[in-house]
């Protein structure tokens, strides 16, 4: 019997979102448009650490995208 993955949706969204390319296009495409359109995607970063409440299990700490202001100021 296989090991079983797991947290295979974490892992997924986490392996598309370590990667910043990936995570622009991602998010460019699966949020509503009158989102998209508002935000400057050049100033999109990958942030150090986890967003997630301490209280629920740590997957990863990789990087993951940490903002996409409009003027390309700190969110």
């Amino acid at each position: 019997m296989a090991d079983k993955i797991p947290y295979p949706h974490d892992s997924m969204v986490g392996a598309v979102l370590r990667d910043l390319t990936e995570a622009r296009s991602f998010l460019q495409t699966h949020l509503p448009e009158e989102v998209s359109q508002t935000l400057n995607w050049q100033t999109l970063k990958l942030a150090e650490g986890s967003f997630v409440d301490e209280d629920l299990p740590k997957t990863s700490e990789k990087p993951r995208p940490s903002r996409a202001g409009m003027d390309g100021s700190s969110l």
